[in-house]
């Protein structure tokens, strides 16, 4: 579950920093 939670929260981080740099 920790590990699943883990890779989520990367994803979601790898997204945001893209839209952001993208903008």
């Amino acid at each position: 579950m920790c590990m699943f939670i883990a890779s989520l929260w990367c994803w979601i981080d790898h997204v945001s920093f893209s839209l952001f740099m993208t903008r």
